[in-house]
């Protein structure tokens, strides 16, 4: 569906629903490659920069400048950034534009309106190129605002684990008008680069690449420490108060944090290396693949998963 297809469509959506609806939208605008609208363009790139060279920048593989298959310059990497900025500030006018609607209907203040987002994207840092490949807290720290009818427009510091909201939800559809519970820490779990990419993509790794990449892992975040656990054997730590290190490798070194932070980890989710392997394990077979329909497995086909 095109850009301009999806208010239209939620509009639509709202108007011929008869009794109480949920409706999600997924906005992909600020997923590479990223082209937004011409005048939200220019709002972010510096005058010097042509539409062609935008367009040739917006090109870049993520994958290939994170393996060093490619690379930008600094002012490439500025206008990416830019690029970037642009089609959060578009999204930000589609998400005003849905809530004025609802206003004008007068179903605003009986709505339940959450934006969220399910990741950020990395540009360089930590020699990565979009959200792929690691645990970064700037992937993981997202926007998560929740209008409801009776909250009072409080803002909250703790983590809070989206998929909270699959349990938080269901609740308030059943009239218990409540907020959304914090936590004292959260936990990101994540599988390995290659069951984020293609399998054409996933070909371009070397075989030590895949080695150090094809491997689970975990992050704990707290309000001040995010612990990072491979599979492998590694963690890291870091401290959130203090700007992250340009390399993964520049964490601190307080063991007795990290093992207090590891034991509350795999007590959430278990030890990463056994994870690993179970997943490893399920992955490797076709059983997964087998018990999906027909169209599902043509779908994961043709984008290059199965």
């Amino acid at each position: 569906m095109r850009r301009d297809q999806i208010i239209d469509r939620v509009k639509n959506v709202v108007q011929d629903a008869s009794e109480p609806f949920f409706l999600f939208t997924n906005f992909v605008e600020t997923h590479d490659p990223y082209r937004p609208p011409e005048d939200f363009i220019r709002e972010y790139l510096p005058e010097t920069v042509t539409t062609g060279e935008a367009n040739a920048v917006a090109d870049s593989h993520l994958v290939d400048l994170s393996l060093d298959l490619d690379s930008l310059s600094k002012r490439e990497r500025e206008i990416m950034i830019a690029l970037y900025d642009a089609e959060i500030r578009y999204i930000d006018s589609k998400i005003r534009e849905m809530a004025e609607f609802l206003k004008q209907r007068n179903e605003f203040e009986n709505t339940v309106f959450i934006v969220c987002a399910d990741h950020g994207d990395l540009f360089g840092e930590w020699g990565i190129w979009g959200h792929q490949g690691t645990i970064h807290r700037d992937l993981c720290r997202v926007p998560l605002v929740i209008s409801t009818p009776w909250n009072e427009g409080q803002r909250h510091t703790q983590p809070v684990e989206l998929r909270k909201l699959a349990e938080y939800l269901p609740r308030i559809c059943t009239d218990k008008k409540e907020p959304m519970a914090t936590q004292d820490a959260a936990v990101v779990e994540y599988h390995g680069w290659d069951c984020q990419i293609s399998k054409d993509q996933w070909e371009k790794f070397n075989s030590d690449e895949k080695s150090r990449w094809g491997v689970y892992s975990a992050g704990y975040f707290t309000d001040e420490w995010q612990l990072l656990v491979s599979a492998n054997g590694n963690h890291w730590l870091y401290n959130l108060a203090e700007e992250l290190p340009v390399s993964k490798d520049g964490g601190v070194e307080k063991s007795e944090i990290v093992d207090e932070l590891q034991e509350d980890l795999f007590n959430r989710v278990g030890a990463t290396k056994e994870n690993h392997n179970e997943y490893r394990e399920r992955a490797n077979t076709d059983a997964a693949l087998a018990e999906t329909s027909d169209e599902v497995r043509q779908h994961l086909k043709d984008l290059g998963y199965a």
